[in-house]
């Protein structure tokens, strides 16, 4: 396989990898989605066997924040917000943060997928994820009555958050989702969970272990804790000071949204209309395309410009060291951030690099 080397000035196939979205207040996105433009960039080579383009292998690098996503199979309200769903949620959430080591930045519920901004000091987001969306699943499919897939297909995404300027600009997006989706007037009206914008400034909430789904004696513990935290990016405020700094743009975001729709002639959904909607039902909006899959966010496309070096290194050096696994090399060394075959398997890796928002 070829040798990487990436000239980011001089990649012009670059500039259709990056989408600068309104509705996230002009964040960029790096869109390294399985599409056959990223992967010729990439230099990595279709599958041979069926002529399709492989999977990017993901770089997990302790110390990173993300957004994480994870949507409802056909679009369906199964996470629609009720006193039981609501409770299971904020408990396995409030679990896994404190089994695997991610502070819980901020955090929403929709009906029919969910929000959440964390930072991972520990490397640990597969597994946290891994105990979140299973548990979740199969009990809102014993509440709702069902045995159907709760998840879709595609996997739990990952947003990497490269600046401290889009830490904030998601953790607004976040608490404004409710009212950008045109459901309910403001954040705090929304039934289901979410996290406050003041969450950091307020005291841990002890959350009881539901009952009617998960075991007393089941490894799950009686109760959890349920804290937001102060980004890493912003540590230089203390609790109060990025609460009033949040909130404060949670507000202003919140009136751009109901100015908005009043001047469209769009009315919010209310409470009492949320409460009826069934679980079964699917938005008759179309979605937007599954193609785009962005990685990675920041202010500026140079700075997405400039985490694609380091994407592109590791895209290269994972091949090679898969490609030489495959033939019977057992002791080649896998690039820092390689996750599942170093951390499941015991394979060897180089020490990851540091997260890209400590750099910025």
């Amino acid at each position: 396989m070829r040798a990487m080397t990436v000239n980011v000035s001089a990649c012009t196939a670059l500039d259709g990898l990056t989408h600068r979205d309104t509705a996230t207040m002009g964040v960029t996105y790096l869109n390294l989605s399985n599409s056959r433009q990223a992967r010729i960039l990439l230099h990595l080579p279709p599958n041979s066997n069926r002529g399709t383009w492989m999977t990017l292998a993901r770089q997990i690098i302790p110390g990173s924040i993300y957004l994480v996503t994870r949507r409802c199979a056909g679009r369906r309200h199964m996470l629609a917000p009720s006193r039981d769903v609501n409770a299971l949620f904020a408990y396995l959430l409030a679990a896994g943060c404190e089994r695997h080591g991610i502070q819980l930045l901020g955090a929403v519920q929709m009906s029919n997928h969910y929000h959440a901004v964390v930072y991972d000091p520990l490397g640990t987001l597969p597994l946290f994820a891994h105990g979140f969306h299973g548990p979740l699943a199969r009990g809102v499919n014993r509440l709702r009555g069902t045995d159907d897939s709760v998840w879709d297909g595609r996997p739990p995404h990952y947003l990497e958050l490269c600046d401290s300027e889009t830490v904030v600009d998601m953790l607004v997006y976040v608490a404004c989702n409710p009212v950008a989706a045109g459901l309910v007037h403001t954040g705090s009206d929304w039934p289901g969970f979410r996290t406050s914008p003041r969450g950091c400034a307020q005291p841990g909430r002890a959350i009881g272990r539901p009952s009617g789904f998960l075991r007393a004696h089941g490894g799950t513990p009686a109760s959890a804790v349920l804290r937001v935290c102060v980004p890493p990016t912003h540590r230089h405020l203390d609790a109060e000071e990025f609460a009033t700094m949040l909130g404060q743009r949670v507000e202003a975001r919140e009136r751009e949204l109901q100015e908005r729709a009043r001047a469209e002639g769009r009315h919010f959904v209310g409470r009492r209309r949320l409460a009826a909607l069934d679980p079964s039902s699917a938005p008759i909006k179309a979605a937007r395309s599954p193609n785009i899959i962005p990685r990675v966010a920041a202010r500026s496309a140079e700075r997405c410009r400039g985490v694609l070096t380091r994407v592109a290194a590791f895209a290269s050096s994972y091949r090679r060291a898969f490609e030489a696994f495959r033939q019977g090399m057992t002791s080649e060394i896998f690039p820092g951030g390689t996750w599942k075959l170093a951390v499941t398997f015991g394979l060897g890796a180089h020490a990851p690099p540091g997260p890209a928002w400590a750099s910025a």
